[in-house]
């Protein structure tokens, strides 16, 4: 009788168990992104004035706002760079 009680009891933990888990899993909003395409700033800055201040300080805005690289491409227009960001 002891047993049978006890395979009942760990049972239904499992049970909650897997419950808990689907329902975390459903209820769990998927994140949207938004995107942005630039010039690579740092780049731009040492063909006009041979410093990266200017666009280290535009990289440094761009992170503080929340984008993160996502990508680079050379291009024949220029170095592009892929931001992103959640919404």
């Amino acid at each position: 009788m002891k047993a049978k009680t006890l395979l009942i009891f760990a049972m239904l933990i499992l049970a909650c168990l897997i419950g808990w888990t689907v329902h975390a899993q459903r209820s769990k909003a998927a994140t949207t992104w938004e995107y942005q395409v630039v010039f690579d700033p740092a780049i731009e800055s040492l063909s006009r004035t041979a410093s990266f201040d200017k666009g280290v300080k535009q990289l440094n805005e761009l992170g503080a706002q929340g984008w993160e690289m996502i990508g680079i491409n050379n291009t024949q227009h220029g170095v592009m760079l892929y931001l992103k960001r959640a919404r």
